[in-house]
């Protein structure tokens, strides 16, 4: 560990050990968060209860691997990851991490995979969402939703290029989709108006030659000021 942390060529590490794992592991039992994030990638269904029987069952495995903790390798693969994000919410806090760590490690990579894996529901929700759509209140679209409106009908219209069914429509539509973590997106009137006077500044992160303003408030150290 310590020759690939002080290996100025890490990238090399990473291939080493995917050809590794290539070589003794079974396709399917080597942890790919990418798949993680997309289970039904590339999978067609033929209907909407077709998608969401299978979305079900994938929710039911997913109870039943929390319920198994230590003996399930895929959690512990996740709750290792959770543990290291809070790891990194401290070294940023206390600026333990460089701007080329923050802008190539952190925010491209780290960042992007753990977001959804490692802040997921608790598994209550996950059970709650899976006796609803037994039920017939909650529905599913499916992968990459896309969304429209029908201005003869009125209403909100919803599908899905992975399934073969007709448009789901609605008259009313709410967005519930969690706001991004980042100043700069914010529609808050409060951090809209801090942005544009300048007060509080964004921290700024640096790397190299090159200087940007990062996605938080630059405060103080400890109390955060």
């Amino acid at each position: 560990m310590e020759r690939i942390l002080t290996d100025p060529d890490q990238g090399s590490w990473w291939a080493r050990m995917d050809r590794f794992a290539a070589q003794r592991v079974q396709e399917r039992l080597i942890l790919r968060p990418e798949r993680l994030m997309r289970p039904f990638a590339g999978v067609s269904f033929d209907s909407h209860e077709e998608y969401a029987a299978a979305l079900v069952h994938f929710l039911d495995r997913d109870v039943a691997a929390s319920f198994a903790a230590q003996d399930s390798p895929l959690k512990m693969a996740i709750g290792s990851l959770n543990l290291a994000r809070a790891l990194a919410k401290h070294a940023v806090r206390d600026r333990g991490i460089s701007g080329e760590s923050w802008l190539r490690g952190l925010e491209r990579s780290f960042g992007a995979l753990t977001d959804g894996l490692a802040s997921g529901p608790p598994v209550l929700r996950i059970q709650q969402t899976a006796a609803l759509a037994r039920a017939g209140i909650l529905r599913f679209l499916g992968p990459d939703p896309v969304f429209s409106t029908d201005p003869e009908t009125g209403c909100f219209a919803a599908s899905s290029p992975w399934v073969r069914d007709e448009p789901v429509e609605a008259t009313w539509m709410v967005e519930a989709l969690a706001p991004a973590n980042d100043v700069r997106a914010s529609t808050s009137p409060l951090i809209g108006d801090c942005s544009r006077t300048g007060w509080p500044g964004r921290v700024p992160c640096v790397s190299g030659a090159r200087r940007d303003a990062g996605r938080g408030f630059d405060v103080t150290a400890s109390p955060y000021r």
